[in-house]
């Protein structure tokens, strides 16, 4: 429910290959809440920012700016 309730700026990112956030999850999350901008980095497991976290910080700076913070 919390999640659901969120209102201010959210990014969920799910690595295309993760095993831990499942697609059907992560799709039924963004339908939770549509407010949250969402994010999927083909080829990536789940740990992003070890992965790619050149794609992880420029997703949160496109967060950001669209957020306006």
């Amino acid at each position: 429910r919390d999640w659901e309730r969120l209102s201010l700026p959210a990014l969920l990112v799910r690595g295309g290959r993760s095993r831990e956030l499942r697609e059907r999850i992560a799709g039924e999350m963004r339908r939770r809440n549509p407010r949250a901008r969402f994010v999927e980095f083909a080829g990536v497991g789940h740990n992003i920012p070890l992965l790619a976290p050149g794609l992880l910080a420029r997703a949160l700076r496109e967060s950001w700016d669209a957020a306006g913070t």
